[in-house]
């Protein structure tokens, strides 16, 4: 969790704050329903070069005390996995049971009387006598406080489910987190050019996407098909394990790149140009399910390309093991412009093929 040393302290003086606040709702369907972070409004803008900005400010912060005035919601040592222990010998399994959601007879009562007077305090602070001091606390992505209601979405909303997913996702990070980019598998694979990440690509301003903004790793499988072919002939038996790794560490540097720890998205390209007749799902499988059970609701689009519309049916067939929500956000297709749409990338700087353009607009390594 979260601790007062991720706490923030600025100092606003006379003129606009340079910040967009949003409250946070019992419902809000940014935290889908969990109301953990220990506030009653967010930063949900932040306006370059304004005062807010200049201090530090970022998107997901929240604001929990105004001029030293107490406004958090909760203790910042809450521990969710504690709270769902200390709650299951009364819980039927149902989230709703350890998530606060409002009656009927007061529908957000109390979270709005703290809110309006958070909001009050803010707008009642003569600036021109004394600066505004507000007390922001921020949250990694994968902080309990913010990863556990993409956890419950991802299983239902089912406490019990959530509860171990979430657990199992906690023992792998331990053991798996951070990956060793020294390792010579690992500077090995992505070297390769057969896993990449692009972060924040770049709009022109002639073909503006809303998309721009969404990190997105980059497979092209003939690419890690040979590399893994390669280590077994060299009797690596591990080559499949150090692409995982290696797409995995990119996944890191992508979500963390992302415009709000609150609502960390990052779309994954599969580039099967040079791929021919030697599809195999086997390295798509490990990449997948690790992707699955340990960044759940974070997958923007999943983009296959290219895949003419004769062959189109058969790449759902082979790729059946994937579930209904990733497919979803499939995007299977033959159409560069499509690509460049969905992924955000100036259709106009992409001159050659999609990996000439990914090498030249990855993360170096």
């Amino acid at each position: 969790m979260s601790s007062p040393n991720n706490r923030l302290d600025v100092a606003f003086n006379a003129g606009t704050l340079g910040l967009q606040l949003k409250r946070l709702r019992s419902r809000d369907p940014l935290t889908s329903g969990t109301s953990l972070l220990p506030t009653f409004a967010y930063v949900h803008d932040v306006v370059p070069g304004s005062q807010g900005d200049k201090g530090g400010v970022k998107i997901g912060d929240s604001v929990v005390a105004v001029s030293g005035v107490d406004f958090s919601r909760t203790p910042p040592s809450l521990s969710i996995l504690d709270d769902v222990e200390n709650n299951s010998s009364s819980s039927s399994g149902d989230a709703s049971d350890f998530v606060h959601v409002p009656t009927a007879q007061e529908p957000e009562e109390v979270d709005s009387k703290t809110y309006e007077d958070l909001m009050t305090a803010i707008k009642s602070h003569d600036r021109n006598e004394s600066p505004l001091v507000l007390t922001f606390q921020r949250f990694h992505w994968c902080e309990d406080a913010v990863a556990w209601s993409r956890f419950l979405k991802a299983r239902d909303y089912d406490l019990a489910s959530s509860k171990a997913m979430l657990t199992q996702q906690q023992e792998w990070r331990s053991t798996n987190i951070p990956v060793d980019r020294q390792d010579p598998g690992i500077v090995r694979v992505l070297r390769s050019g057969g896993v990449g990440s692009v972060l924040h690509p770049t709009t022109s301003a002639t073909t503006p996407s809303k998309n721009a903004q969404t990190p997105f790793l980059y497979v092209n499988l003939a690419t890690v098909q040979s590399l893994n072919a390669e280590m077994v002939a060299e009797g690596n038996e591990n080559g499949a394990d150090l692409i995982v790794s290696a797409f995995v560490s990119l996944t890191e540097e992508c979500l963390d790149s992302s415009a709000s720890p609150l609502a960390p998205k990052v779309s994954q390209l599969i580039d099967l140009g040079a791929i021919g007749m030697n599809f195999s799902p086997v390295i798509l499988k490990k990449v997948y399910y690790t992707f699955e059970a340990n960044y759940p609701e974070t997958l923007s689009h999943f983009v296959i390309y290219p895949v003419n519309r004769f062959i189109a049916a058969g790449i759902n067939g082979v790729l059946g093991f994937i579930n209904e929500k990733t497919k979803s956000k499939f995007v299977i297709t033959d159409d560069l412009n499509v690509v460049c749409e969905t992924l955000g990338i100036p259709r106009d700087q992409v001159s050659g093929d999609l990996a000439s353009y990914i090498l030249d607009n990855a993360e170096e390594e």
